[in-house]
């Protein structure tokens, strides 16, 4: 979070974290079960690390117009709820893929699941533009 402060670089620390996580969980299937799981865990701490913090100062930025006439209290609380969404589906998600691809076909898959929706993510947060610089109707 200080590195994000002091650079302003709060987007890209978010979309390397998400990068990085889903790189991790290419991982097993591209070096070995047991040695891609291990650096698969490292990098998942690292990708964690890297875009949590920044990711709470993006939201205002990003979501600047809602945290204003809702409250930030209410947007963080929005936040709060579809990560603690995704920590459900995430593993159901898994779960309904095993059958189909196997342990590692699934964590393959969930891979891609991650690196699409961060590229997702990267386009639609640039697209969006951050409070600081943008405009509202009343100042034009």
């Amino acid at each position: 979070s200080a590195l994000a402060d002091r650079q302003g670089w709060t987007l890209g620390l978010v979309v390397v974290g998400g990068v990085i996580g889903g790189v991790g969980l290419l991982l097993p299937r591209l070096i070995g079960d047991w040695e891609g799981i291990a650096v698969a865990i490292l990098l998942l701490g690292v990708s964690h690390g890297l875009a949590t913090a920044p990711q709470l100062a993006l939201v205002s930025d990003i979501c600047w117009i809602e945290c204003r006439t809702m409250g930030q209290t209410r947007v963080m609380a929005f936040l709060r709820l579809g990560e603690r969404g995704g920590s459900v589906i995430g593993p159901l998600l898994a779960a309904i893929l095993i059958p189909w691809f196997g342990m590692s076909g699934a964590v393959l898959a969930l891979g891609a699941v991650v690196l699409t929706l961060t590229l997702v993510f990267a386009v639609l947060a640039m697209g969006f533009g951050s409070g600081p610089y943008l405009r509202t109707e009343e100042e034009e």
